[in-house]
């Protein structure tokens, strides 16, 4: 599917040796083809093995060495995803486990606990900044994960050297798998399910840059712990498509592990983007839905039988919420007063005025997304394609 509309470069993982959890082929997207153009004939930007290298020198950075890896590219800049920031434990059992299995001459036995951090984030940091990354969104409703006491992983924000300071930090703190179990129990109504910011693992608060960036949005973000589900998740998507427009350069999404709420909101980026005719410009409603489901879900890491088993359903969240994500103010395309995107899918194959997209692009069928998600059946959901 990402030949039709890239050029792009292939880092393998065959045998899971940069990450169990990771697809067998990593592929990162380099510029959009050029239909009146061979793409063939421009000149890769990344050499595999110079990628393979830097992803296998940052992977015990993070936890379950799920490291940075962009996914989506919009206008040159990559949208990536990744795990939190490991904890001191699990870097110096990994990096060992990673020498003993190696041929390397030098021990990890002299190596001090600083020295450790800084070499390994430090790897981490030149990953990020090797992929143009400035913002990291951060999902985690912690400063810290912690189990019977023990901090098990950390973050960006946390970092007490702050070797993480020249990025712009977004704290956007999200309830985990768990909460869809209240999601559930409500009737599927996101519109009335809250998430209880009172316990004590919320330490973590919602944090922004103050700039125009935030600003511009007219959303008062001090009372985030008010919002309903839905209002969290689309006050979220605004900020995030905020500065995936505006922004200069890339953008990383994480939670902790980066397998439940890390693919939502790439899942919601993807198919939004998606709609705007901003990128997959040639796949249709059954591809999108297949290249989403499968890769930004499956093959990195998403346990859905596991899920579906203590009844989290955030799978079917993602696909039940776009039809409160689908009016003008969650595109990326500039606005046309003369015509609003909301009478786009009148037009009946014909594009929006100045945007220069082919006439079978799914920017004229965004408007509707309601029609294609209101029916769990014409989804796949509860039907055999999401929860079979």
């Amino acid at each position: 599917f990402r030949s039709k509309d890239y050029k792009y470069t292939v880092v393998p993982n065959l045998n899971g040796e940069l990450c169990g959890h990771y697809p067998m082929k990593l592929i990162i997207a380099e510029f959009e083809r050029d239909s009146q153009s061979s793409a063939e004939n421009v000149e890769s930007r990344y050499n595999p093995n110079i990628v393979m290298q830097k992803m296998k020198n940052a992977r015990c950075a993070r936890c379950r060495s799920r490291f940075v890896v962009p996914v989506i590219l919009y206008q040159g800049k990559h949208i990536c995803r990744s795990a939190t920031l490991s904890g001191a434990a699990e870097m110096f059992g990994r990096s060992t486990t990673d020498y003993l299995l190696s041929n390397q001459n030098v021990g990890m036995q002299d190596v001090g606990r600083t020295d450790m951090f800084d070499k390994f984030r430090g790897h981490d940091i030149q990953l990020l900044k090797y992929f143009d990354v400035e913002y990291i969104c951060d999902l985690m409703v912690e400063k810290k994960k912690t189990k019977f006491g023990m901090p098990i992983s950390s973050s960006e924000k946390v970092d007490k050297e702050n070797r993480y300071s020249h990025f712009n930090i977004l704290c956007m703190p999200y309830p985990g798998c768990e909460f869809f179990k209240d999601w559930k129990d409500n009737s599927y109504m996101a519109e009335t399910t809250m998430y209880d910011w009172g316990q004590a693992l919320n330490d973590s608060s919602l944090e922004l840059p103050q700039t125009p960036l935030v600003e511009d949005l007219g959303i008062n973000w001090s009372r985030y712990t008010e919002w309903s589900l839905v209002e969290l998740t689309q006050n979220y998507l605004k900020l995030l498509l905020q500065y995936i427009r505006k922004g200069t350069k890339g953008l990383l999404i994480h939670c902790i592990s980066g397998w439940d709420r890390t693919p939502l909101f790439i899942s919601i980026l993807r198919l939004s983007l998606w709609a705007d005719g901003a990128i997959h410009r040639s796949l249709s409603p059954i591809e999108i839905l297949y290249l989403t489901l499968g890769y930004d879900w499956y093959l990195f890491g998403h346990d859905l039988p596991d899920r579906l088993s203590n009844e989290q359903e955030v799978l079917y969240f993602c696909f039940k919420v776009l039809k409160d994500i689908s009016s003008d103010e969650f595109s990326v395309l500039p606005s046309v007063p003369s015509l609003p995107r909301s009478h786009w899918s009148h037009l009946k194959g014909s594009s929006p005025p100045g945007d220069g997209l082919p006439s079978s692009s799914p920017s004229v069928v965004r408007q509707n997304v309601n029609c294609r998600v209101d029916s769990d059946i014409n989804l796949g959901v509860h039907g055999g394609v999401l929860l079979a």
